[in-house]
């Protein structure tokens, strides 16, 4: 066999450390997530009840709010509805209305 030369076994050595330093790396990598894991407080696992109540308040909610935007939305249309000037009194339209039928050029007035 022949031998290595110095070229070929320092690119080996190289290689092998590199593969060292990779191994360490992804150790402390795995090492940094355990412990982030253990630090973060486990979220206890809902019950049936739990979900089915968040469930009916966030409806309750939804329903709540389609309520009020509807509220807005009629509220603003009655305000459109409303007259822009006030109605004249009952009295001074019948008086127009009769002011009209006894116009002197009629000849029923003659």
């Amino acid at each position: 066999m022949p031998r290595r030369t110095a070229e070929e076994q320092a690119k080996l050595k190289a290689e092998e450390e590199k593969k060292a330093k990779d191994a360490k790396k992804t150790a402390e990598e795995q090492a940094k997530l355990k412990a982030e894991e253990e630090r973060r407080p486990r979220m206890p696992r809902k019950t049936a009840e739990e979900q089915a109540k968040l469930k009916a308040e966030e409806e309750k909610k939804a329903k709540d709010a389609k309520k009020t935007a509807e509220e807005r939305r009629s509220s603003r249309l009655k305000k459109r509805r409303r007259p822009r000037m006030p109605r004249r009194p009952p009295k001074n339209r019948r008086s127009s209305r009769l002011k009209k039928r006894r116009r002197p050029g009629c000849q029923e007035d003659r």
